[in-house]
């Protein structure tokens, strides 16, 4: 059983994470720290018995643990998204993820799945060319995208082959 909650949590790394772990061009204020992970919160959520804000992820973990509030020891206790929050987080300014592959991004939290998955009305110069991506062709290959392109017209063993 224990095994198979670590798969689980494996496979599931990202939804189960709590906090943002990303590289901030200025550290958060401490206020936007979650006490439970005690990284900038994540869906960050009001807890009825204190008010102070966690993560979602971690104050359900909590909750479905049936532990009781970890900073005021409530056993009762509702929750509610922060939307105030959840902006103020969203405005953090943060370094590209794939920084250490040389991109030199820097953007608002809300702005990353944007920067990362590229969709339309997005500029060129506005995505991650060091974002692993895979081969359209479905040949399993995964690339950074700025490398794609050519692996699909001349690598590719499943590409078109043009008459």
């Amino acid at each position: 059983n224990e095994s198979r909650l670590s798969n689980f949590m494996a496979e599931h790394k990202e939804s189960l994470k709590g906090g943002y772990d990303y590289e901030f061009v200025n550290p958060p204020p401490k206020s936007l720290e979650c006490s439970v992970c005690l990284l900038t919160l994540r869906d960050p959520h009001v807890i009825s018995c204190c008010g102070n804000e966690f993560c979602q992820v971690c104050i359900e973990r909590v909750k479905k643990d049936g532990k009781p509030c970890p900073l005021c020891n409530e056993q009762n206790f509702t929750t509610m998204l922060h939307k105030k929050l959840v902006r103020e987080v969203n405005a953090l300014v943060i370094r590209c993820p794939q920084k250490e592959l040389g991109c030199e991004w820097e953007g608002e939290l809300g702005q990353l799945q944007r920067h990362l998955n590229p969709g339309a009305g997005v500029s060129s110069a506005q995505e991650c060319e060091f974002f692993m991506v895979e081969c359209a062709y479905h040949c399993g290959a995964q690339l950074q995208r700025r490398l794609i392109q050519e692996h699909e017209m001349e690598a590719c063993p499943k590409r078109p082959i043009e008459m």
